[in-house]
Order: structure tokens, then sequence, then C-alpha cells
């Protein structure tokens, strides 16, 4: 009996290091995991509990899904609850976890890159890996997958590879745990999360970087795999028995990506069908953007996502509230200070109550802005100064009035801003080439940003 009892003993103490490593897998994931792991798990805890608020719109679909829609510009009662590299089948079980917790919304915007309708290239080393879905759920995917077959999914270890993720082994983690060290990816990961919840579930190609080629893509054939189509299928049928009006978009692609006449038949074929079977669903194809709005070929900067965002709410107006929320102003109040672009932080605050000051140095700014200023919310004005031109932009979406208390006046030959009754600030006139800009929040009465901005070739760019 002692030998069997020191036996067990030090089969405890060989095992022990995997035994912690399991553990450790399984309760701190944000520590040491990559890739989609915090969004992942923002989304599992959105859609597993019941929300403060109702949503009256949820967006699904894959990472082009996720770059595109803006919910702090569409509505604050927008979830984006798309995910990178996912195709139908993993949404389906988001939408159903969510209506198990939530009530279900007016509307569900659904879209997909055609390579996610024909396969999937990340089931085990995202998927899985990241343990956004339950047991239950993984495993139909699984057997689903077998039964139609032809996919990445069914690999000819795929039965060991299961059992290696749902037991969080330590062969499927240990290049993860080796590379981020002892909890040294926790931080990175929680501020991507909190970045994530705070754009509303937003987190891919947010930013200013622009995409160019000159590589001509061509489309010649467009397929959906059985195992989609059935998962495609499930997940409309699912909003119409819970009475959500389902709205497909083929989101747009960079203007150097085109597609051939059969690709054309073929997917028109294809959603005529989806259309007769489910004729309470729309359908649209949202025409190609210039390069520049695009992070990469695939998905949209965030010009690109506000372009779209404020298409997409004109066209579907009846979809979303006009009244602004706290969590949009946050959102857009973070993504205007990322902006670098005159004519984006325009567009961003935009039939919203903020107040926007030019600072010119050039005397450019009128005829380069004015058109973008008129087509805008604003009610704005140019104030004549002795040393420069200062022009305000004036929301008009909170109260209704045009003036705020913001006041620009000069003394003693010098650029005075009082904000709310505060004390002034000086405000250094810009290089001859320069232009200054303010942005105020006035829903919160407080300065979001200060930038500088340079004239060169009929643009002016970011200095900081």
């Amino acid at each position: 009996m002692k030998n069997i009892f020191r036996l067990a003993v030090k089969g405890i103490f060989v095992m022990l290091p995997m035994i912690i490593i399991c553990i450790y897998t399984w309760i701190n994931p944000l520590g040491f995991m990559t890739d989609g792991t915090p969004f992942d798990l923002w989304n599992k805890e959105m859609t597993g509990a019941e929300q403060d608020k109702d949503y009256e719109v949820i967006i699904l679909g894959d990472s082009t899904a996720n770059a595109a829609y803006v919910p702090e510009i569409l509505s604050g009662g927008t979830v984006n609850l798309s995910l990178g590299a996912i195709t139908p089948m993993e949404s389906y079980y988001i939408l159903e976890e969510w209506l198990k917790h939530n009530t279900a919304p007016k509307a569900c915007y659904i879209s997909f890159l055609d390579y996610h309708l024909r396969d999937t290239n990340t089931f085990w080393n995202r998927t899985m890996y990241t343990h956004r879905f339950g047991f239950r759920q993984n495993l139909e995917m699984l057997k689903t997958a077998l039964d139609y077959g032809g996919t990445s999914i069914v690999t000819e270890d795929y039965a060991k590879d299961f059992v290696a993720y749902e037991l969080r082994l330590p062969n499927k983690y240990i290049t993860s745990l080796m590379n981020a060290g002892f909890n040294q990816r926790y931080e990175e990961n929680a501020e991507a999360r909190r970045l994530s919840a705070l754009h509303g579930g937003r987190y891919i190609a947010r930013g200013t970087k622009a995409y160019s080629s000159q590589k001509t893509i061509t489309y010649k054939e467009f397929k959906v795999h059985p195992l989609f189509d059935d998962y495609y299928r499930r997940l409309i049928e699912l909003c119409i028995e819970n009475g959500i009006q389902v709205r497909l978009v083929k989101l747009p692609l960079a203007d150097n990506e085109i597609f051939t006449d059969n690709y054309k038949e073929e997917f028109q074929n294809y959603y005529e069908q989806l259309k007769k079977d489910y004729p309470e669903i729309t359908v649209d194809w949202i025409p190609a953007y210039r390069q520049e709005y695009f992070a990469d070929k695939n998905h949209m900067n965030s010009h690109g996502a506000l372009k779209f965002s404020r298409e997409l709410k004109e066209r579907y107006q009846e979809d979303f509230t006009k009244e602004i929320s706290t969590g949009q102003i946050e959102a857009v109040n973070d993504s205007i200070t990322e902006e670098n672009s005159v004519e984006q932080i325009i567009r961003w605050a935009s039939g919203k109550d903020y107040t926007i000051l030019f600072y010119d140095g050039t005397g450019k700014f009128s005829s380069l802005y004015k058109t973008e200023l008129e087509n805008s919310s604003y009610f704005w004005q140019k104030i004549k100064l002795k040393s420069s031109d200062i022009y305000c932009a004036y929301g008009m979406s909170g109260n209704g009035e045009n003036e705020k208390e913001v006041f620009v006046h000069e003394k003693d030959r010098k650029v005075i801003v009082e904000l709310g009754g505060e004390d002034g600030k000086v405000w250094k006139r810009p290089d001859e080439n320069g232009l200054k800009v303010i942005v105020i929040d006035n829903y919160n009465g407080q300065v979001i940003c200060e930038k500088i901005f340079k004239y060169d070739r009929e643009v002016f760019d970011l200095v900081w």
C-alpha cells in the first residue's frame, strides 16, 4: 500500500507542471493568448449575459463586418458582434446565445467575405483556441462539418485536436505561453478589450492607415459551401422566428477589385434563391470605394467605415434611433482624437453637438472646406480678427441653438479662447502654412483634442 501511495505522489509531482499550466490557461487567457482573444472573450460576455438596455440592431459577420459597421455612428442601440475569421456557423451560435439572454433586436445586419462562405482556416487556431464557444456548440459544429465534409475543419487529427483544445492541454498553448512569459500580455489584451467595448465591439482596422495597390484583383466565381449555406439559412431562420429584420449586405471592396459576369450571375442566382425562400430579407451589394478608404484589400479603415456607416444609416433610417447616447459620444471622441484628416473630423462630429474651431494661417481653409462644412449639419461662421481668421463650426443636434459658450477674441494682440466661463487660454497663431484645430464636446463641455495641420499640395496634413 505504501508503495502505491508513493507511486501516486510521484505521479502527481511529475504531472504537476502540466496541471498548473492547464489551470493557468483556464483562469488567465488574457495573460498570454494572442490574436483575437480579448475580442472573442468580450463578445462571449456580451452574448452570455442580460444587458442593461435593449439593442435595436445587431451586426454579425466576419472581420470585414467588424471593420465596416461603426456603432457610434449608427446608433446607441447598435452592437457589433462580428468577429475576425468566422463564418455563418459561428455567427449562428452568437445570435442563439444573445437571444437566450436578451430581447431580440429590430434588425440584424449580416456580412461575410466570399471566402468565409466557402471555407475557414481558423476554426482550430481561433474558434477552438480562444474558447469563445462552449463544449456543446463546439461539438455540434464539428459534427455538422463531418456530415458535410470538404472543409479545413475536418483534418486528419480532428479528434485529438478537439480533445486537446477542450482540455486546454499544454501542447496547444505552450508556444503562446513561451512567447508571452508570465502574464506579459495582460495589460495589452485588457486595453484592447476596453477599446473594443468602447466602440461597441468594433476592433478591426480602426485607424487611418490607407491601402494602395496597382494590382487588379479579379473574382471569377461565387461559391457557397453546403455547410455554410446550411448555417447561413439557420441564421436567417433564427432571425425570422424572433421577428428580426434580416439585412444581408455585401460590403464594398477597393476599386482595384473587379467581378466577372460569371461571378455576378452566380451571386445573383444564390441570393435570388434566398430571397425566394425568405421574402422578408433584404440584400444589398454596395459598390466599390476608393482604395484610400481601406486599411488593406479587404478591411475598411476608419475613414471607409465612417463613410459606409453614414450611408447605411441614411439608407435604412427606420432601423436606427436618432437619440445620441453617452457611449456614442465617448467613442466618437476617441475616434476624433485619433484622426489625421480635417474633413474626417468634420464628418465624425457632423449631426452631433460639437464645436470645432479652425485657426487658419494659410488663407486656404475657406476654399478647401467650405463645401464640406455646408454639406454637414453645422452652422458655421468666420470670425475676422486682426491677426488671422478663425472659423467656428457649431453643432446643431444638441439643444438646437447656434450659440455655444465658446468665445474667441483678441486681447493685447493675442487670440484668447474661452470655454464655458473658464479662464481663457492663449491660442498662438499658426505658421503661415499651418492650420490649428480645437474640437469641443458640448455634451460634456470639454476640449477633446487640439491638432496642427500643415498645408502642402492642396491638402492639410497632420503635424500632431
